[in-house]
């Protein structure tokens, strides 16, 4: 017992009481941060619902379809945008464009679109700053992954390797053998 009258446990008992009731009451639909734990405000500040995180992960794999990739590296682009610093409030911006996206078709929600109705909808907002948001995260989050790159064909950096020239870029087939003179 601490000299306050509550002890470590009865705390700890109530903080965990608390975290179950918020959870209940938003239907068990967040998903916490990797490292959020019952102390931390900030990480329950940072939930977001798994609709979210699935529309977004979904709009990153119809902005770069590859074919040879699983889950793992899209669900990484989600988090990383998610924790992007140079917006103010990435939380609301993102809720919103997920708003946006949902309210695109017919009142659908975007997931629940077809493949073209949803780049249909994607090419409307293409120039809002969650889109820009999303866009920019994703070029540089999947392509600096470097279990990405084989996958999609890149063969990673050639400066260690004396450079294109004598790494692949010399080697297309698709043009006419030149003379050099």
């Amino acid at each position: 017992m601490s000299d306050s009258g509550i002890s470590r446990r009865r705390l700890i008992q109530a903080t965990v009481g608390i975290t179950v009731l918020l959870a209940a009451a938003t239907d068990g639909q967040v998903l916490l941060t990797a490292n959020a734990n019952a102390n931390d405000d900030k990480a329950n500040a940072e939930r977001l619902v798994v609709h979210e995180a699935d529309t977004l992960r979904q709009m990153v794999k119809r902005l770069f379809p590859y074919r040879n990739l699983s889950e793992e590296p899209y669900r990484l682009v989600v988090n990383q945008v998610r924790n992007e610093k140079s917006v103010a409030d990435v939380a609301t911006l993102l809720r919103e464009g997920v708003g946006v996206l949902d309210s695109g078709v017919t009142g659908k929600q975007w997931l629940a679109l077809s493949k073209a109705q949803q780049i249909e909808v994607m090419k409307r907002i293409e120039t809002s700053a969650f889109f820009q948001l999303m866009l920019n995260t994703s070029i540089h989050s999947l392509h600096a992954n470097r279990e990405v790159w084989h996958l999609i064909g890149y063969p990673g950096s050639s400066v260690e390797y004396g450079g294109y020239i004598n790494r692949g870029f010399n080697d297309i087939d698709w043009l006419p053998e030149g003379s050099v003179n």
